[in-house]
């Protein structure tokens, strides 16, 4: 019989066990003051099985960092903002909503991406939602009233308002929720499109 194609479930219950408690440590702690031994502790394991699966904390939380954002992107790709059966304003709202719904699923994991102490790994979520957000709004483009630099500087904007929202809306412990966050922003926007 060969090898398997799939993988062991326990190292995958284990290794998501891992994440789940580097994650939960990591809400009331900085990343320097937790070590190894805290989250085996948490995650119920040994630290020699932390080490059979990974090779320092480092190596966790850049997993942790790189699955979330490899989860957003593939969730932007899904995003069609020239769906047939939207318009311009749907899609714009749509896109909103989609948005933070899932930075509330995965409060956790944002309240650590947009932290101060993983500064890559923000400034690669902040161009991939730049490139959401250009891809969105790329019918404007066409407009006559913004030139490229024009189309930019709006983009940049745009990505600044949005995630200056969320590191608030994080600091304020997810409160309102993802739900009246969208709205608020739907309405700013529909103000902002629909002059």
């Amino acid at each position: 019989m060969g090898q398997r194609d799939y993988p062991d479930i326990r190292v995958v219950r284990t290794r998501a066990r891992l994440r789940e408690a580097l994650t939960e440590l990591l809400q009331e702690a900085s990343f320097e003051s937790v070590n190894v031994t805290d989250i085996a502790k948490i995650a119920g394991i040994n630290r020699v099985t932390f080490y059979n699966h990974y090779d320092s904390k480092d190596e966790l939380i850049a997993e942790i960092l790189d699955l979330q954002l490899d989860e957003y992107v593939s969730l932007m790709e899904k995003f069609d903002p020239k769906a047939p059966t939207e318009g311009v304003i749907a899609s714009h709202e749509s896109f909103i909503r989609i948005n933070y719904e899932h930075f509330g699923q995965f409060s956790k994991v944002y309240k650590l991406l947009l932290s101060d102490d993983f500064p890559a790994y923000t400034q690669r979520f902040v161009s991939i939602m730049q490139k959401s957000i250009r891809n969105v709004l790329s019918h404007m483009k066409g407009n006559p009233d913004l030139d490229e630099e024009d189309y930019a500087f709006f983009s940049e904007w745009i990505v600044g308002g949005t995630m200056q929202t969320i590191r608030n809306w994080i600091r304020s412990g997810f409160d309102p929720s993802a739900e009246v966050i969208a709205r608020r922003t739907i309405q700013t926007t529909r103000m902002m499109l629909l002059r």
